[in-house]
């Protein structure tokens, strides 16, 4: 058996562990043992992915066969075992899926420091006992939705006032985890941690604002780096923990946030729909940031990245007048520190032209209006 394009993820923000120059390579364990393994390569911290330059080669599987994750730094030559991954089912799960692409091996011993996931094509010369066709066989993208993922997105899906009671969420969350695919739960969950967080915009109660951070980080937790909804689960946490950093001061809540939703942003295209909603997120964590810290790089990445959403919209676009209302606030937060009057005329500018694309009658347009007065 051979694993080819071998790409090794974990989820961001990144562990210790793989911060800084760390390099990583794939090997073979027996009993723990070291037999084999690709040459070492840097990988991209900001994407929290290393792309191994070589194949990997494994004469046989088994229970005491495992996949070692290993680690050094640039300049260091000691080498440290940060994760191994069971492959004692690999075989079966090849069988199962031929039509795929890419294999995804995402389960860690339970002696492995830290999480980590490998995708990868496996090519196989023979699979004696198994009846499966020789040739590369992989799961990066399946190719339809399993019978589980059916289940799970009927478990988080509902109508009427029902969907946002407490209750009705908890009731969810309890019927995905009989679901035995992690990958499969990662939508769910998040949907039901939104849930959670949508019920905190409307009532203001702590406890479900907490609820919803719990339960989107499980959600990034199951979130493959190659799942299509990468980038919703990662802006959807970014923006919880943002909310709780509006309430309770913390810096590590806006970090987070920060990180998660620049992440967002950095896996769409800027063709994608949504991009719009990314930007704005991220764009509303660099200007809380600001608020909090008073550095000017924070509202001029603010700045940008509202202009950079206005762009991307048409003026067709129902939200547009959302970032353009973000960017006008944010040229007057710039303008009251430095006193620039150029500041100051982008910050009219911009809040009237949110003002006129507000309908009358929108919950938005008063705090629009009261903007522009304030400019």
């Amino acid at each position: 058996m051979e694993l080819g394009d071998i790409l090794v993820g974990s989820t961001l923000p990144l562990h210790p562990s793989l911060t800084g120059n760390r390099r990583l390579s794939v090997g073979v364990t027996v009993n723990g043992r070291l037999i084999g393994e690709t040459p070492f390569v840097l990988g991209d911290p900001e994407s929290g992915i290393w792309e191994m330059g070589e194949s990997l080669k494994i004469s046989k599987l088994g229970k005491d066969i495992s996949l070692a994750i290993v680690g050094n730094t640039k300049s260091g030559k000691k080498k440290n075992l940060l994760a191994e991954l069971d492959m004692s089912d690999l075989l079966t799960r090849v069988k199962g899926r031929p039509d795929l692409k890419y294999h995804e091996i995402s389960t860690c011993l339970s002696c492995s420091p830290i999480q980590i996931i490998v995708t990868c094509s496996v090519k196989v010369s023979s699979l004696s006992g198994y009846n499966t066709p020789g040739g590369t066989i992989s799961s990066r993208v399946p190719a339809q939705i399993t019978m589980e993922e059916h289940k799970a997105e009927d478990f988080s899906k509902a109508e009427g006032e029902e969907s946002h009671s407490p209750e009705f969420l908890e009731n969810n969350y309890t019927k995905v985890h009989r679901l035995g695919d992690r990958n499969a739960r990662a939508h769910p969950l998040n949907l039901i941690g939104y849930g959670f967080l949508k019920l905190y915009y409307d009532n203001g109660a702590v406890a479900h604002l907490e609820r919803a951070i719990t339960i989107l980080e499980e959600s990034m937790e199951c979130t493959s780096l190659f799942d299509s909804r990468l980038a919703e689960h990662s802006s959807d946490l970014g923006s919880a923990l943002l909310q709780r950093f509006i309430l309770r001061n913390n810096m590590v809540d806006i970090e987070k946030a920060t990180v998660l939703c620049q992440n967002a942003v950095k896996v769409t295209n800027d063709s994608d729909p949504n991009i719009h909603k990314w930007l704005n997120n991220i764009a509303n964590c660099y200007a809380s940031r600001f608020d909090r810290l008073g550095k000017v790089e924070d509202i001029n990445k603010a700045i940008s990245t509202w202009k950079r959403s206005v762009r991307l919209m048409g003026d067709s676009d129902p939200n547009k007048h959302v970032a353009l209302g973000g960017a006008g606030a944010s040229f007057l937060r710039r303008f009251e520190q430095s006193g620039n009057l150029r500041d100051i005329n982008e910050a009219i500018s911009f809040q009237q032209a949110a003002v006129d694309l507000t309908p009358d009658g929108h919950p938005d347009k008063p705090s629009w209006l009261n903007n522009l007065g304030s400019a």
